[in-house]
C-alpha cells in the first residue's frame, strides 16, 4: 500500500453476526426508557449480563426480532434482584403473540404482555 492510500475491508458473515450481537447487547444496556404497547419477555435472570445474553441469543436465532427494541428491566422479588430480558415495539397483541410462537418454536421462553 502506498502512502495516502485508503484500505478497505469487507466484513465476513461471521463479523456481521458478531457486530449484530454486540449491537443487541449494547442496546439492551441503555438507560431506562418509556415503554408502551405490547412487549415480549424472553426470560429473567439474577444478573444483568445474563439478561443481555438472553436478548443476544434470541436476536441471533429469530429472524425479524432485531427490528424491535431490546431492553433489560431490573426488578426485586422477595428481597432478591432480577433482570428481565424484553423487547418492545409490538403494535398489538397478535404481533407479540406471533413473535412468541416463533421464539417457542426455537425452544426459547416467551411471554407476551401489554406494558
Amino acid at each position: 500500500m502506498t502512502s495516502g492510500s485508503i484500505a478497505q475491508a469487507t466484513a465476513t458473515p461471521e463479523m456481521q453476526a458478531a457486530a449484530l450481537k454486540a449491537a443487541s447487547a449494547s442496546a439492551a444496556e441503555t438507560a431506562p426508557m418509556s415503554v408502551t404497547g405490547w412487549i415480549v419477555q424472553v426470560g429473567a435472570t439474577p444478573t444483568e449480563t445474563g439478561a443481555s445474553s438472553l436478548i443476544t441469543d434470541a436476536t441471533s436465532r429469530i429472524s425479524g426480532l432485531e427490528t424491535f427494541r431490546p431492553y433489560v428491566e431490573r426488578f426485586e422479588r422477595n428481597g432478591q434482584i432480577f433482570y428481565r430480558a424484553r423487547f418492545s415495539g409490538f403494535d398489538d397483541r397478535d404481533s407479540a403473540a406471533n413473535m412468541c410462537n416463533e421464539l417457542k418454536k426455537a425452544d426459547l421462553n416467551c411471554l407476551a404482555m401489554q406494558s
